[in-house]
C-alpha cells in the first residue's frame, strides 16, 4: 500500500475513491464539495462516515456508495471487502499514528491511502486546503456555491441555533435575542430555536432570557430531520460557528455565523448567502 500525505496536483483522480470522515457534523459537511468533485469527475466514491451524516446528503446520496467508518476498524476475517474497494485510493482524514488502518486497507484490497490534515489551525480555508492537496483547482467562486443546494426552498422563519457543542465558541445568549428582536421590528413573524443534544444545557437559560418573545422551541432528533426542518422552514440561520449552520449553508439558505474561538478564515461555511460574525464585530451587527 502505497502512503501519501497529498496526491500530485497534475494526477488525475483515481476510478474509484473512498474518503474516510468521521469527525463533527459541520466537518463533515465541509467534506461534501471533495465528494461532489469527485462525483462530478466520474469517480466512483464510497463515503465511509456515520450513517447520519450519509442521510443528509440528499440526492447526492444515489451518486455515492457508504459504508459504516467504524467497519474499516473492526477486524473480520470472514468479512467480504466491499467491492469498490478493490484497487480504491482511500482520502483518509484519520490520524492513523500506529498504522492500524493501513493495515486494515490492505486486506480490502486498497492500494494508496492519502493522508488529509483534519484540524488546520493556519490558513487556507479547510476546503481550499482539501482541494489544492488532492490536486483539484482552486476558484475563488467555491466559497459561493452551495453544495447541497436545495432549489425548493420556502421557509419564512428565522432559525435561531444558540449552541454550537462547545461552549468557547458561542456567541452570548443576549446576542440573539437581540438579532430576534431585529427580524421581528423588520417585519419578521416566525421565529424557531433549535437545540442539539451536545446544547441542552442552554434551552432554560434561553427560554429566561426571551421574554414574551414569540418562539416555539425545537430539538429535532436526526440529522435527517434537522436538515428536512431546515428546508421546510429556514428563511434566514443564525447561529455560532456549528454543524447545523455548516448545512444550513451547503442548502443554500442565508446564514448568518458568529465567530468567538475559531478562524473564520479556515472554518466559515461555504454558501452563497452566508455573512460571517467576527467577535470585533458583534456589537455593531446587532446595531
Amino acid at each position: 500500500l502505497i502512503r501519501n500525505s497529498t496526491m500530485s496536483g497534475n494526477r488525475a483522480f483515481p476510478q474509484k475513491a473512498v474518503v474516510l470522515r468521521t469527525g463533527g457534523l459541520g466537518d463533515f459537511v465541509l467534506t461534501v464539495p471533495l465528494l461532489v468533485s469527485m462525483v462530478e469527475a466520474g469517480v466512483r466514491v464510497t463515503v465511509a462516515t456515520r450513517r447520519s451524516y450519509f442521510e443528509i446528503l440528499g440526492k447526492l446520496c444515489a451518486k455515492l456508495s457508504f459504508i459504516d467508518a467504524e467497519e474499516l476498524f473492526v477486524s473480520d476475517e470472514s468479512k467480504v471487502p466491499p467491492e469498490n474497494f478493490s484497487g480504491a485510493t482511500v482520502f483518509s482524514f484519520w490520524k492513523d499514528s500506529d498504522g492500524s488502518l493501513e493495515a486494515r486497507l490492505e486486506t480490502f484490497g486498497i492500494h494508496e491511502l492519502v493522508e488529509l490534515e483534519s484540524r488546520p489551525d493556519i490558513s487556507p480555508h479547510m476546503v481550499k486546503r482539501i482541494f489544492q492537496d488532492v490536486g483539484i483547482q482552486w476558484e475563488e467562486k467555491l466559497y459561493k456555491r452551495s453544495w447541497l443546494r436545495v432549489n425548493e426552498l420556502d421557509g419564512d422563519y428565522l432559525w435561531v441555533h444558540p449552541g454550537s457543542g462547545s461552549p468557547v465558541k458561542n456567541l452570548p445568549l443576549s446576542w440573539f435575542v437581540q438579532r430576534i428582536e431585529r427580524w421581528l421590528d423588520d417585519g419578521g413573524g416566525k421565529v424557531v430555536v433549535s437545540f442539539g443534544e451536545a446544547d441542552l444545557e442552554l434551552v432554560n437559560p434561553f427560554r429566561s432570557f426571551r421574554g414574551k418573545l414569540p418562539l416555539t422551541f425545537i430539538h429535532p432528533p436526526t440529522f435527517l430531520r434537522l436538515r428536512e426542518e431546515l428546508v421546510s422552514k429556514a428563511s434566514l440561520f443564525v447561529g455560532n460557528d456549528s454543524g447545523p449552520a455548516h448545512l444550513a449553508a451547503a442548502l443554500g439558505i442565508q446564514t448568518e455565523v458568529g465567530f468567538l474561538s475559531t478562524n473564520p478564515d479556515i472554518w466559515k461555511p461555504l454558501g452563497e448567502k452566508v455573512k460571517v460574525i467576527r467577535s470585533s464585530e458583534l456589537n455593531q451587527s446587532v446595531s
